[in-house]
């Protein structure tokens, strides 16, 4: 696991526009913390939630823009590094990320506490959307339109209260710190099967070309 993590982190710098990538991660994550810390109330905020889940798509688009080098597609490590590599990479990624996002929520709620409920209820959402990402990355890059499709249905469902966080009545728990960290620990348990189901959805799909509608526009004229 570790290993490939490792690999999944050196195979960066070899891909398709690296160094303008990381640039523009750098220049997003300015913004996507000052949105979510200054927004209104307690709230992450969708926007600033969205600018902080690319921040780990990014390293996802690195690692599939390898996919379309004829030296990978010979290689024994085609397949790890289109199935476990990215999958437990992204799940890094994505934890990452909500860690960070939990720290800014968790400082925020201490200025309201009687809101707990609704941070939990956030928290959950988050990252039952963050999960969602991460299937939708393992099937994009093989099938751009169909997964895409998909994922927008999905996704305005679950923005729209549909597949919303309120099964779980966290404000049952005593206090503010119970059932901040019980949302907590659910949110990076959604997250972990997240990275199991992009694993084994990646495994169903990898051996379907790359899709070039996936890839940038500067990497799709290079194809």
């Amino acid at each position: 696991m570790v290993n490939n993590l490792r690999l999944g982190m050196k195979s960066l710098r070899y891909s398709y526009g690296w160094k303008r990538t990381m640039v523009c991660m750098a220049l997003l994550t300015v913004p996507g913390v000052v949105m979510a810390v200054a927004g209104p109330h307690f709230k992450l905020g969708i926007f600033s939630g969205f600018i902080l889940v690319i921040e780990a798509i990014f390293p996802m688009q690195l690692l599939a823009s390898l996919g379309v080098s004829n030296m990978l597609q010979a290689s024994p490590l085609k397949k790890k590094m289109q199935t476990s590599v990215p999958a437990l990479f992204c799940t890094f990624c994505m934890t990452a990320v909500f860690l960070l996002s939990l720290l800014i929520c968790g400082i925020r709620v201490m200025g309201e506490p009687a809101e707990i409920q609704a941070v939990c209820e956030e928290i959950i959402q988050y990252a039952l959307w963050m999960a969602c990402v991460m299937m939708y990355l393992a099937v994009t890059y093989k099938y751009f339109l169909v997964a895409t499709i998909f994922f927008l249905a999905v996704n305005t469902n679950l923005w729209s209260g549909y597949l919303g966080s309120r099964f779980v009545n966290f404000s049952a728990l005593e206090g503010v710190a119970a059932p901040f960290l019980a949302a907590a620990a659910l949110g990076l348990g959604i997250i972990a099967a997240g990275g199991i189901l992009e694993y084994l959805l990646s495994l169903l799909v990898y051996k379907a070309p790359m899709s070039k509608q996936a890839q940038s526009a500067s990497l799709r004229r290079e194809l």
